[in-house]
Parts: structure tokens; sequence; C-alpha cells
């Protein structure tokens, strides 16, 4: 079982659209579309943020309490933070994502957009269930040992810890980035962007722990849209989870 404990799509458009001068029209457009979903709680300097309202998450504890959206002069982007997880097969059905993707066709539909430059979807990720994390993380070490060192040069040094990062190309131009390991007792604190207590999780340890960053650019959505998009990188997204469960196995 894996359980996301964030989310990030972020779609960037081209720097000759005319509303990279109108953040306050865009994030307008994304309340009207939303239903009260979301309130607006910025600007910053560079940056509209609008977070998920009162009235949608009922209390700090609900989960969606940390789902927010942003625009800043050339991209749109959504995250969505949940400590203890959601299911990796819940994930794609929850409202957060059809209420993006809704606001977000109303974006496009107002301004004309119809080519982005870059559309990409980012998963922090944890899996399995591990007796500790340090025995667990020596012994996957152990595994890859002969691998990250020479054996010549193994003698005093004693591997505590294992990631391996992986870059490439999937079918249909889709790029991704994958960063997995064995699980440790930080790694929820630090996918998140806000501070939380090790108290506020409550799940036993994890085997392994995975970034998954999947991308594709210049790309056209007419016919389709954010929802769409995320739906139907499903299969290369299992096929990178699976990887990352590998890169935590702790025997040959």
């Amino acid at each position: 079982m894996a359980s996301i404990h964030r989310l990030i799509f972020r779609v960037d458009f081209d720097h000759n659209y005319t509303l990279a001068d109108q953040p306050g029209t865009i994030i307008q457009t994304i309340l009207d579309a939303s239903d009260d979903y979301w309130e607006v709680v910025g600007p910053t300097n560079t940056v509209f943020q609008i977070n998920a309202a009162s009235g949608v998450t009922g209390d700090a504890t609900n989960p969606r309490a940390r789902a927010n959206f942003s625009v800043d002069t050339f991209a749109i982007a959504g995250n969505w933070e949940i400590p203890n997880g959601i299911a990796f097969e819940d994930v794609l059905e929850d409202e957060f994502l059809s209420v993006c993707s809704h606001a977000l066709d109303e974006i496009i539909n107002k301004f004309g957009i119809r080519n982005f430059n870059r559309v990409g979807l980012r998963l922090f990720i944890t899996g399995g269930e591990t007796k500790d994390f340090d025995s667990h993380r020596e012994a996957v070490a152990k595994r890859f040992a002969d691998i990250a060192v020479p054996q010549d040069l193994l003698t005093g040094i004693d591997l505590s810890d294992f990631a391996q990062i992986l870059v490439g190309k999937l079918e249909h131009d889709i790029k991704f980035r994958l960063t997995s390991g064995p699980g440790n007792a930080p790694d929820v604190q630090q996918f998140l962007q806000r501070e939380i207590s090790a108290k506020e999780i409550d799940r036993p340890p994890h085997e392994f722990t995975a970034d998954i960053d999947i991308f594709q650019e210049n790309i056209n959505f007419r016919g389709t849209s954010l929802l769409r998009w995320i739906k139907a990188k499903q299969p290369y997204l299992i096929k990178l989870l699976e990887i990352a469960k590998y890169s935590a196995r702790s025997e040959h």
C-alpha cells in the first residue's frame, strides 16, 4: 500500500499570453468556477494564493485544509499536503483535483489558451511497512553496496543508507525524475511545506519513500483537461512506483 503525502501540479504558459498581466482576473475566474471552495489569502510580492475555504475543510485537522492554488507571473499551480497520507488509488478521485481541473478549464476558455510550455505532476509518497527504519535502511544499503562502492574501496566503509535518482523519458515524450529509497522517520515532515510534529503522523515505519516528478513540455490542451491529463499518467506512475519499491528491498 502506498500513500501520497503531498501532491503538486503546475502548468506553465507562454510568456506572451495577456493573462500574465492579470493574476487578479485569474484568481477571480478560479473563485467563480469553484463554488466557494477557495478563499483568497494573498497576494505576496509575486504570487496570488488561495486556500481551501473553512466551509470546505471544516477545521484545520481536515486534510483539505492544507490545499492551495497559486498564480504567479507565468504559471498556475496547486498544492495539497496530507500528513497522514491518502491512498495512491484514491487521490485521483478526490474533489481537490476535479475542482482545480474545472477552474483551469475556465481559465483556458476565458483567455483562449491552447498550448502550455510545461504541464507537470509531482507526488511525494511513502509505502510498505517495516519493523524499524534504521535496520531496514542498513539492510538496503548493504544490498546496494557493491553497486555504490567498488569492492576494493569497501574496506573501512559502513554504508547505512541508500537512495537512487532516475531521470528519463517514457512514451509520448513524457519525462520523469524519480528519487527513491528506504524509508526514514523524518520523511513526511520533509515532504511538507508547513511544519508538523511527529505526533501528527500516526503511521507505522514505512518501507520506502518516493518523489515522482512526471511532466510533458510544449503540450496542447485542446480536447483534454488537467484531470484527464493526470489520470492518463496513472499507468506510468504505477510503473515508477514499482521501481521505487524495488529500490527499498532489503533482500536480493
